[in-house]
């Protein structure tokens, strides 16, 4: 068990094995935020393998190497990547969309996987502006992201997007980082507002919040923090196996909240 233990919804308990298949995405185009990090690569890699179409949004063009390493043994000529410097800049987000659009049609599928992360000091020592730019760096991107992606997707049953959180705004993992659960509860309202928009439907809106140490596929963690010390690490394929889950198969607006309990039911296919 890990340290978000105690503040999982009771719901978690029953444990869904996540048996992968493939093709369940075919011919649907997915647009990934946050494709180069950890879990964004994971999640490209997998919706690839389920035969998606994915526009993967980059911050820097030397990340592109990287998205492929990471996407091997996936079908590579259904990734696209584009680079945007910064998403939460609205012209830049907005043009971004616009272009999507015009190379591709609508978007089927969109997933927000914006990551942050602060320790910078006990809550009383920091100014304002530290308070302001925290909940922009944790929430800024995945608002401007939503706000200009959300119209933008196909009007059918099936279309979804999905919200990647973490664990960290329900709980304070140590003093010094009290701010980054302020700016993760204020994406927990993001995710909140958007289901309250289109409670009407489509798009569903989902969550997807992580509660453990996730890697590169084949990697070891490489943060000394305190705050992982003695964590179980999971390939980011499983995270992408499980969003590629939620894509293909919810139909409700869902809360999807993945354990490392969890992650030990998900199984990876020859190949992965």
């Amino acid at each position: 068990m890990d340290q978000f233990a105690p503040y999982l919804e009771p719901h978690t308990s029953g444990l869904r094995v996540v048996v992968p298949t493939r093709d369940r995405l075919s011919g649907r185009l997915c647009v990934v935020g946050g494709a180069s990090g950890i879990v964004g690569s994971g999640i490209c890699r997998q919706l690839l393998m389920e035969g998606a179409k994915v526009v993967a949004l980059l911050r820097k063009p030397d990340q592109r190497e990287g998205l492929l390493k990471e996407c091997q043994g996936a079908p590579v000529d259904n990734l696209h990547p584009f680079v945007v410097e910064d998403v939460s800049h609205e012209d830049q987000c907005a043009a971004f969309v616009r272009e999507v659009v015009q190379q591709h049609g609508d978007i089927d599928h969109a997933v927000s996987c914006f990551g942050a992360w602060w320790q910078g000091g006990v809550l009383t020592e920091q100014s304002y502006e530290e308070f302001s730019r925290v909940l922009a760096n944790f929430a800024g991107s995945h608002f401007v992201f939503a706000k200009n992606v959300l119209p933008a997707m196909r009007k059918a049953p099936s279309s979804s997007m999905l919200f990647v959180t973490g664990g960290v705004g329900k709980r304070v993992l140590s003093a010094d980082s009290g701010l980054a659960t302020v700016g993760g509860a204020a994406l927990y309202g993001i995710v909140r507002a958007a289901q309250a928009q289109y409670a009407s439907g489509p798009p569903r809106i989902n969550e997807l919040r992580i509660y453990a140490l996730v890697t590169r596929h084949g990697e070891m963690p490489r943060s000394q923090s305190s705050i992982v010390e003695g964590l179980r690490a999971h390939s980011n394929r499983k995270v992408g196996n499980v969003a590629a889950e939620a894509l293909a198969t919810a139909v409700d607006d869902e809360l999807l909240e993945v354990t490392s309990e969890r992650l030990d039911g998900v199984m990876l296919m020859v190949g992965d």
